[in-house]
């Protein structure tokens, strides 16, 4: 599926946050696709959560997957994706736009498409 603002609405979660860590995956699905965890500090929810902080599963910065997306500590990003039956929710990192860095511009659109 193709980014856009009509498609992020099938997101269960969107969010504005800064990376605090960034951790392999020993096991699981997460680590067979070669995914980490990644926590985040987090600005605001557009949808699908609450509270200060979030740790989600994302694919490496650089990853074949990604490459364009590069994050680490200190980066802020806008992240959606879907929560998981079990273990930690999945950030749409592989598809282009769904997982990108901050701006004020996209945080906007974001916030007045996600909650209507």
């Amino acid at each position: 599926m193709g980014y856009s603002l009509t498609t992020l609405t099938r997101a269960s979660f969107a969010f504005d946050g800064t990376v605090e860590s960034v951790k392999p995956v020993n096991e699981g699905p997460d680590a067979r696709f070669g995914r980490v965890q990644v926590a985040f500090a987090v600005h605001e929810w557009f949808r699908g959560g609450r509270g200060p902080r979030v740790t989600i599963s994302l694919f490496p910065t650089g990853e074949w997957a990604v490459p364009d997306l590069r994050y680490g500590v200190g980066t802020r990003l806008l992240v959606s994706g879907a929560n998981q039956r079990q273990g930690i929710p999945i950030g749409w990192s592989g598809c282009g736009g769904f997982t990108q860095p901050y701006t004020p511009s996209v945080a906007a659109n974001w916030r007045s498409t996600l909650n209507r």
